[in-house]
């Protein structure tokens, strides 16, 4: 059984805060960087996410979809073996977007939305597990386009 994590929160924060700074350049390097190598995430949009190489490729594709996307307005949390993100997602809709096994063509619809992350570190304090939340899901989709 892996203990838990022993890592300073505010250094977690910070190295969050700058995984989220690239992020919104596109670059994944500090992302990945934070994150164990059997990393799974959990999203409404793409489901279940396991594997660099898949959470890369889910990224890039995402990038294209909404090229401008943005997460601003963070805040972090850490305690013990958990980090909490909450931040506000922004981007147009300008490219294919996969959603529930087909293929949704860019409406051009701007969305803005709160959201929020939990992760939870290994006892390298790496990111093992990450659990993504859409305040609004229905309201993220009508700002899409994709919902009346």
């Amino acid at each position: 059984m892996e203990s838990r994590a022993t890592v300073n929160p505010e250094e977690v924060a910070r190295k969050t805060l700058d995984a989220f700074a690239a992020y919104n350049r596109h670059d994944l390097g500090l992302y990945f960087a934070m994150l164990a190598p059997d990393y799974v995430a959990h999203d409404p949009f793409a489901g279940d996410l396991k594997g660099e190489e898949t959470i890369r490729q889910t990224n890039q594709q995402l990038f294209k979809t909404f090229p401008d996307l943005e997460f601003r307005d963070l805040k972090v949390a850490a305690r013990g073996d958990t980090l909490a993100v909450e931040y506000m997602i922004s981007g147009t809709f300008k490219g294919p977007l996969e959603l529930g096994g087909r293929t949704v063509p860019p409406t051009g619809g701007r969305v803005e939305s709160r959201a929020a992350t939990f992760y939870r570190l290994n006892s390298k304090g790496l990111i093992a597990e990450g659990r993504n939340y859409y305040y609004d899901f229905a309201g993220f989709l009508r700002q899409l386009g994709l919902k009346g």
